[in-house]
């Protein structure tokens, strides 16, 4: 399966980059492993870190394995609008899309007419997260590049294709 698909109603897909997941998987399990040497072979201290070093690590391996495994589509670009994980936003909601690059991070930064209307949909973290990002200067929602198999300025001609009339911003610093 390639980074990007195209699917049968003629939207795009794009998937999680394995290979950008493998080098956090394996240090999640190294750590884990780490976590039971010191449960073994350590004292209180190591004990205790150790047990949360493996709780914690753990649960960081089987979250990053299920996603390797699964590799469930992360971004979606239709005629329709644009889906990110589990949420969707039709282009009549989006006002605008900014292009973000700071230093080797970038994101794609989905900026919608209403706020309100966003947050409706959202957890109350993930309502208090928007609204944060909102007072910060940021979008409420930001979809990073780092995951994917494809550069932000790749996903926006992706984007300008699906709906030519969307205004895309590109900030670069």
């Amino acid at each position: 399966m390639s980074p990007s698909d195209r699917t049968t109603d003629g939207s795009t897909v794009y998937y999680i980059s394995q290979s950008r997941l493998l080098v956090p998987l394996l240090c999640a399990v190294a750590l884990v492993i780490t976590g039971i040497a010191m449960v073994a072979f350590g004292g209180l201290k190591a004990v205790i870190g150790g047990a949360l070093a493996v709780l914690f690590f753990g649960f960081c391996a089987v979250l990053l394995g299920v996603q390797f495994v699964r590799r469930s589509p992360q971004l979606t670009i239709s005629f329709q609008g644009l889906a990110f994980r589990n949420r969707s936003l039709g282009w009549h909601e989006i006002e605008r899309i900014r292009l973000r690059h700071t230093g080797r991070q970038h994101a794609l930064e989905v900026l919608p007419h209403h706020l309100e209307n966003h947050s409706a949909g959202l957890s109350p973290a993930g309502r208090l997260l928007a609204q944060s990002n909102t007072a910060l200067g940021y979008s409420p929602l930001t979809i990073t590049a780092q995951t994917l198999s494809v550069s932000v300025d790749d996903i926006a001609l992706t984007i300008r294709r699906y709906c030519p009339t969307l205004r895309i911003e590109d900030l670069r610093n």
